[in-house]
């Protein structure tokens, strides 16, 4: 009985053991040099992602702290943002390398090597694109970061690579790099790169930016989606359709997602990724994103959007509005056949046994109990247009263009009293107010009915309540 007691307190005494081990690691870690430190106490260089600390060279990666660069030499160390330009703050030589973020570029002469431009930078013979923004490293696996990070808390490893200043090496050229456009873009005169990576068949004397429309009338120019007389680019991806004048490019507000359309055909592109071609004309329903999840499409044949979760196009219904003219009133609120509709984003959370995000919808709805008579608009609440006042019949409604980012969860409003009428058309309200109005009442949440939903699943509910990856 003795020994078996003494062999269950060695193996728990050993489970501890490897356990407190284990965590100690991940403490330790936490006792190497702070960016709190390093920028209270070391000295910026040039207005670089580069700090002089304690005789060594650390740089500064965005989602994952500062690293030292043990190869560095502190008193050759320089930047090549001599001129204070944001795009070249990550990258420095000193007297025998050159370097992207804490990494070395192999093989470049640090003494011949200057920015093109556009984070662009060559010696003369080798030309690199190093990024002015830190993403995650591919190469690093989950379990590499775990024991990394553990073996540099004891000191027996450098901090793991979580994330880095990317690197790409253009090919060797004869004649040389030289930036064109307003974007990450370079050529030698005969190929062309997007970040590093060739755009196929693109012709430098012809590329252009595709224009982006704004709501106030006004044109800027895409910063990834690019054309030549033949062909259509989104970023180095060659996308299949042909060059034409009309073509245009939008953002919804809120959603990581840059869509083309080309007028000529009714076709979508959502990034490099085509909508369906025999399913065209499309037409968005909205290019407002204040309160949406997802941008939805119209065809004859449905109702479609772009799920980032799949990375594939998803049809969500029948397209209501197949019969008749449809008319975008207000941002997201729509007149068909004298009836209301809108569109209202919605969130779906996991309980106590299993927290985090399960989905998130965008719905359209068909407004119920309003007055008779046509909508008129009766005034804009604030001189920043925050939202509407909007009457209908002797109803009077909120038109929000805040969004559910601060925290005006609906699209529109009933308003409760004259006395509020009056206070949205004259005072001069914040964000806060209006909040204040929803919590008292004073603005009501409208009857409608669901007429169609699109949702992008994160995970899946097992039994009803455990949410799973999806």
């Amino acid at each position: 009985m003795q020994k078996r007691n003494l062999i269950v307190y060695v193996f728990l005494g050993s489970v501890i053991l490897a356990v407190a081990g284990f965590i100690s690691g991940f403490l330790l870690e936490k006792d190497q040099v702070s960016s709190i430190e390093l920028s209270h106490h070391g000295q910026s260089i040039q207005n670089s992602i580069y700090t002089r600390y304690q005789g060594k060279i650390y740089a500064s990666v965005p989602s994952n702290g500062d690293y030292v660069i043990p190869q560095a030499d502190p008193q050759s160390f320089h930047s090549l943002n001599s001129d204070g330009r944001y795009q070249n703050r990550q990258f420095a030589v000193d007297r025998q390398y050159a370097y992207c973020g804490n990494l070395v570029v192999a093989g470049f002469n640090p003494k011949k090597t200057q920015a093109l431009d556009h984070n662009y930078f060559s010696d003369g013979q080798n030309t690199v694109y190093c990024a002015s923004m830190s993403q995650r490293n591919p190469d690093l696996s989950g379990f590499s970061e775990i024991k990394q990070t553990w073996l540099y808390g004891w000191g027996f490893a450098n901090k793991p690579q979580t994330y880095i200043y990317e690197q790409v090496r253009l090919a060797p050229s004869a004649q040389p790099y030289t930036a064109i456009l307003d974007a990450d873009i370079l050529s030698n005169g005969q190929k062309v790169y997007y970040k590093g990576l060739e755009m196929p068949e693109a012709n430098p004397a012809q590329l252009s930016a595709i224009v982006v429309p704004q709501d106030d009338q006004s044109i800027r120019l895409s910063y990834e989606f690019f054309k030549d007389h033949k062909s259509v680019y989104f970023k180095h991806n060659k996308l299949a359709l042909a060059s034409n004048d009309q073509l245009y490019s939008f953002y919804i507000d809120g959603l990581d997602q840059a869509y083309l359309y080309d007028p000529t055909q009714g076709q979508v592109f959502v990034n490099h990724l085509a909508f369906n071609k025999k399913l065209a004309p499309y037409q968005v329903i909205s290019h407002y994103g204040g309160h949406v999840n997802h941008a939805l499409f119209l065809s004859k044949s449905g109702v479609y959007y772009y799920d980032n979760q799949t990375k594939q196009i998803e049809r969500a219904a029948d397209n209501p509005f197949n019969m008749g003219q449809w008319q975008e009133i207000a941002p997201l609120i729509f007149s068909y056949n004298n009836q209301t509709y809108f569109l209202q984003g919605s969130e779906r959370w996991g309980g106590r046994k299993g927290p985090g995000l399960i989905s998130r919808s965008t719905h359209l709805y068909q407004l119920e109990d309003a007055a008779t008579g046509p909508w008129e608009k009766v005034a804009n609440v604030t001189t920043h247009h925050y939202a509407e006042v909007w009457k209908k019949g002797n109803q009077y409604y909120y038109f929000d263009r805040l969004g559910s980012t601060q925290l005006i969860q609906q699209t529109l409003y009933l308003i409760a009293d004259r006395e509020t009428l009056n206070h949205l058309i004259h005072d001069e309200l914040r964000p806060d107010d209006i909040r204040q109005l929803v919590r008292n009442d004073k603005l009501l949440a409208v009857k409608a009915k669901e007429i169609l939903k699109a949702t992008t699943q994160y995970r899946k509910l097992l039994f009803g309540f455990i949410a799973l990856p999806f």
